[in-house]
């Protein structure tokens, strides 16, 4: 069982980088922001192999706060760029849809 949940902590921890960077390296801001969506869930899923690990007694509560506090140091950082790739899908959006009006009047 601990094992298992070592196993998975890791594999978590180790999503939230790569699924950031692959983000990144894509072409579009959807998918830059899927792959950004993907990267907090996994640090979701290290909080909750992290709490499990506490309430199993394989880590005391204060080594979980202090973990929690490092998470939300990561966390913090990230939800910013979430928030900051929607509002630059929803600019694009916005000015394709001005793009698209001023050529329907232009053409008409």
């Amino acid at each position: 069982e601990r094992f298992e949940l070592g196993s998975q902590l890791r594999k978590a921890a180790f999503s939230v980088p790569v699924n950031i960077v692959e983000g990144f390296a894509r072409r579009h801001r959807k998918e830059r922001l899927r792959f950004l969506n993907i990267s907090e869930g996994s640090l979701a899923e290290v909080w909750q192999c992290l709490h499990s690990a506490c309430r199993l007694g394989y880590i005391t509560k204060e080594v979980f706060e202090e973990f929690e506090r490092e998470l939300n140091m990561v966390g913090a950082p990230l939800t910013g760029l979430v928030r900051s790739t929607r509002a630059e899908i929803r600019v694009a959006v916005s000015a394709t849809v001005v793009l698209i009006a001023g050529l329907a009047f232009f053409l008409s």
